[in-house]
């Protein structure tokens, strides 16, 4: 005989089971419908903080009212054998999940991708249009169901849902390889939502669990593991970012950048450039010109090794010029040895002298058309072509690589520049580096390119790397 739950519900199947916590499908006795009874059992094994979330959740889904969150209909106390407990019943949904798709071997294309992001972008601005917002922070492939005959998705399981005061919550929940960094900490706000949305796209168009992607300075690198447009890969990256100060900030706005994506091909950076950077971005219709100015301009610590260089070079050259002076003195043919051995130095001498000169007074200019990719360093007045144009076509990669540090042959530290790498080819394009540009500043420009370009930003962090 079938049991029988709050007088009403008849038990059809079990279909979860946690301490103290279960979920049935159910009959509702009164209308024949088909519903969802999830029940909490008060027991040994059941934490005060199980009994604030289920009652949150029953509170909140009685305030909600969209078609593709199922309705609450029902909530109650229920005596059990093993003691009291409480009830809430919701509609069924006779659709699968996600996580059973995935189970299934399915890789979700494209088209598909953007038609289940749009559907659940709409139900999170409806969920944080509320006041205070509502946070779901559990989004993941298992909390989402799709019926396939309608093309509908549905999202499911609010246990872990939070109403927003102050900007910020302090408790823990989510699942690991969904939840963004800052959820870690406790702190939940509507943006963390968009992380778990990222990271559930990503794990449809991949078919990997994101906590099983590699990271790169905290951002997943699965840009070689699907199989979508440059475009859709950065609005991703949008989506996932650690930082909250680059992530999207909003479902309105990233339902719009991923309409833009369609339409325009372009996404808007939503990272600044850095206050008192001297970068100049000339963005036209067809073209676009970066000018990276001397480093004199920049300040800082460029101007302050720049100044250090030209002490050195100036002492070393001044050796230098004296020991070639005494080797010329010597008697034949042992100052032709002398000259000869001092020609090495000299190149060093005035290697280090041009890099002062260039620092103080020269300036990088790369240039992509609609056609082609080019550099110069200009000096006085004068262009030197760096590495030679390439076909835009040929554009393949732009890397990030992070500062880090390392140790020489002698134990000692040193410190790596970081750098900025475009790739046509086998031909590289660089940016930064030797102190032309500040952290943030290559990162800004990093993601703009990235973005302008359409090319997925490969961010290399050696000092993540064991």
């Amino acid at each position: 005989m079938a049991e029988i739950l709050g007088g009403r519900y008849e038990v059809i199947a079990e279909l979860g089971r946690q301490p103290g916590k279960r979920t049935y499908r159910v009959r509702d006795i009164k209308t024949s419908d088909e519903c969802i009874l999830k029940r909490l059992s008060f027991g040994e094994d059941m934490a005060w903080e199980d009994v604030q979330l289920f009652e949150r959740e029953t509170q909140v889904l009685q305030a909600l009212y969209h078609p593709a969150i199922p309705k609450y209909r029902d909530g109650f106390e229920i005596s059990l054998s093993s003691g009291q407990g409480f009830a809430l019943v919701q509609d069924y949904i006779p659709a699968p999940s996600l996580a059973q798709s995935l189970t299934a071997g399915r890789l979700w294309t494209e088209p598909q991708l953007k038609t289940l992001a749009k559907q659940l972008l709409d139900i999170l601005i409806y969920l944080h249009s509320h006041s205070p917002p509502v946070i779901h922070r559990d989004i993941k492939p298992s909390n989402i169901l799709w019926d396939e005959a309608r093309q509908q998705a549905y999202l499911v399981d609010f246990g872990a849902v939070q109403t927003v005061i102050s900007g910020s919550t302090r408790t823990v929940v989510g699942t690991y390889g969904y939840m963004p960094p800052e959820q870690f900490g406790g702190r939940s706000v509507p943006a963390s939502d968009l992380y778990a949305l990222g990271a559930t796209l990503i794990h449809l168009a991949s078919g990997q669990n994101p906590a099983d992607i590699a990271q790169a300075n905290q951002r997943l690198q699965f840009s070689n593991l699907v199989n979508l447009s440059p475009g859709l890969i950065i609005w991703l990256q949008h989506l996932v970012e650690p930082g909250l100060d680059k992530r999207l900030t909003s479902a309105q706005a990233a339902l719009r950048e991923l309409n833009n994506s369609q339409n325009q091909g372009i996404f808007h950076s939503q990272l600044s450039q850095p206050e008192h950077s001297k970068v100049i971005w000339i963005e036209k219709s067809d073209e676009l010109e970066i000018i990276i100015p001397p480093v004199r301009t920049q300040g800082g610590g460029g101007v302050a090794g720049l100044v250090f260089l030209g002490a050195f070079a100036l002492a070393w050259n001044s050796f230098i010029f004296f020991w070639t002076g005494f080797a010329l003195l010597a008697p034949f043919p042992i100052n032709l040895a002398f000259s000869l051995f001092s020609i090495p130095f000299w190149a060093a001498g005035i290697g280090m002298a041009g890099v002062v000169l260039f620092g103080f007074l020269g300036q990088v200019r790369l240039k992509i058309t609609a056609d082609t990719i080019s550099q110069t360093y200009e000096l006085l007045g004068f262009r030197k072509s760096g590495t030679p144009p390439s076909p835009r076509s040929s554009i393949t990669k732009i890397e990030h690589q992070v500062r880090y540090y390392t140790k020489d042959s002698d134990g000692d530290r040193v410190t790596v520049q970081p750098e900025l790498t475009i790739w046509a080819g086998t031909r590289q394009y660089n940016l930064g580096g030797k102190g032309l540009l500040s952290d943030p500043e290559i990162e800004w420009l990093a993601t703009a390119l990235s973005q302008y370009l359409q090319i997925p930003l490969n961010v290399k962090d050696k000092s993540q790397q064991p």
